[in-house]
This record gives C-alpha cells, structure tokens and sequence, in this order.
C-alpha cells in the first residue's frame, strides 16, 4: 500500500483519475475542502481498503495563469508536504 498520493489541482478543472479517485474529489471538494487555489493543501486519510493510507491535493490555481514556474513550485510544496507526512520515497 502507497503512503501518500498526492494529485495537482487546476481550480475549476475537473480531474480524470478513475472513478474511485472522481468520487473522493467530487465529496471533497463538495464539502469545501478542495479549492484548487494556488498553493493551497488539503489532506486526507483514506479507509483501510484503500490504495494509499493518505490522499494529498495540492493547488495549482487557475488554468489561465498555469505555467512551468507554478508547476515547479507546486512540485516542491508536495514534496514537502511527502517529507512532513512521514511517506517514504
């Protein structure tokens, strides 16, 4: 089993990861905790059934201002957020 999976989010973008991953997304973002907003981190521990122990997002921010700068420093978020986390590499 993954420790951590952790997926980037274009705000308003829906994202294509399979139908388990669409319905984790869709009742997270329903309650508010995915925004997609730059920067921005939510995390979730998943039952024990699932594929990874913990579900990470982190924001990229709108499509319109996405560039390989963002992307980059989205990149470094999540791995520290992995580092804080405990996930092994």
């Amino acid at each position: 089993m993954a420790e951590l999976c952790v997926v980037l989010v274009v705000d308003g973008a829906e994202l294509d990861g399979g139908v388990k991953l669409k319905a984790l997304v869709a009742a997270a973002k329903a309650s508010g905790d995915i925004k997609g907003a730059f920067r921005g981190t939510a995390m979730f521990r998943q039952p024990a059934k699932a594929a990874t122990k913990r579900l990470c997002f982190v924001g990229l921010g709108k499509e319109k201002d996405l560039s390989s700068e963002r992307l980059r420093r989205a990149a470094a978020l999540a791995q520290a957020v992995a580092e804080d986390a405990g996930a092994a590499s």
